[in-house]
C-alpha cells in the first residue's frame, strides 16, 4: 500500500473507499490528491494510491460496465439525443498509470433541442 494513505483523514479514507466502491476513479483521485497536496503529493501518485484501493477492495468494487460498442446499440443512443446528430468525432486518449487507452465518441448535435433553432442562447443545465 502506498505510503500516502496513512497520511489521509479517516473522513477522506471512507470517501475515497466509497468511491472505488461504486468504480468512480476520478472522484477518488481527486479526493486523494486535493487532501494530500499541501503536503507534495502529484496526480500520477494520487492515482496510484486509488489503484491500490481498488486492489485491497477487490470483489466488493461494482465496475460499471462497459458501454456498448456494436452500431445497433450506439445508433439507438444517437437516436435518442435531444436533437440531430450532425457529426461523431472521436477523441483518443490513454491512462499510462493503468496501462490502457481507449475512444471517446461524442455526437455533435445541430440544434440544442428537438425543433428549437440554432441561436447564441445555451440551454439551461
Amino acid at each position: 500500500m502506498s505510503g500516502w494513505w496513512a497520511y489521509l483523514e479517516e473522513r477522506t479514507c471512507r470517501e475515497v473507499d466509497a468511491a472505488v466502491l461504486r468504480d468512480r476513479r476520478l472522484s477518488a483521485v481527486r479526493s486523494v490528491w486535493e487532501a494530500l497536496r499541501p503536503l507534495g503529493i502529484g496526480l500520477h501518485e494520487a492515482e496510484r494510491v486509488v489503484h491500490t484501493r481498488y486492489e485491497a477492495l477487490g470483489d466488493r468494487v461494482q465496475h460499471t460496465p462497459p458501454d456498448p460498442l456494436d452500431l445497433p446499440s450506439l445508433a439507438a443512443r444517437a437516436a435518442a439525443l435531444p436533437g440531430r446528430v450532425a457529426a461523431v468525432e472521436a477523441v483518443w486518449d490513454g491512462d499510462t498509470v493503468h496501462d490502457y487507452w481507449f475512444v471517446f465518441l461524442v455526437a455533435v448535435l445541430d440544434f440544442p433541442r428537438r425543433g428549437e433553432p440554432p441561436g447564441d442562447r445555451l440551454p439551461p443545465p
